[in-house]
């Protein structure tokens, strides 16, 4: 009792009581999620526009490639005039077909937590399928099939079994989001 009686002193709310509160809550994840794949989406644009994550260079100029010339953009000097995978557009596209397949499948996810770990691994997904398309890749490893992976994509991998186990968890052991 002297706990809510401080809460209300200080002017924040309690913490969820009802099933309501709890629903409300554990849906917050799960729009945070969407909020975030959005902005994802948005902020590559950002990127193509200031020229970092830049693609890996074509031998010819496709309709689909482009070309760097501002010797302001966040790119190598010697990379200006040759024609580049749009890797940034790319990553964009993913994050908005991701948002979409979260859109999609919104009620097939029982358990809380589960939209989240989603999104999470599926983000992870792109980013490794991305980075092969990227030019500023950084250090390269063999790791399986003669394929180089990045930095990135090594964390990446590793952050999306981490996901899965997450994902796998919360859909047997997680509780039911109430509707």
């Amino acid at each position: 009792r002297s706990s809510t009686r401080a809460t209300r002193l200080r002017g924040s709310t309690p913490a969820p009581t009802s099933r309501v509160d709890s629903a409300r809550r554990s849906s917050t994840g799960t729009a945070r999620s969407r909020a975030t794949l959005r902005s994802f989406a948005i902020s590559r644009f950002g990127c193509l526009l200031a020229g970092c994550c830049y693609g890996l260079p074509m031998v010819d100029s496709a309709w689909w490639t482009i070309t760097f010339t501002n010797t302001e953009a966040h790119i190598p000097s010697h990379l200006l005039g040759v024609p580049l995978i749009p890797a940034q557009l790319l990553a964009a596209g993913l994050s908005a077909f991701i948002f979409i397949i979260m859109l999609a499948l919104h009620r097939h996810f029982p358990r809380v937590g589960q939209a989240v770990f989603f999104y999470l691994a599926s983000e992870n997904v792109a980013r490794i399928v991305v980075d092969f398309f990227r030019g500023d890749r950084g250090d390269l490893y063999p790791v399986v099939f003669g394929l180089q992976f990045s930095q990135f994509q090594l964390y990446s991998a590793a952050f999306l079994l981490v996901c899965l186990a997450g994902f796998i968890g919360v859909s047997v052991w997680g509780r039911r989001v109430k509707q």
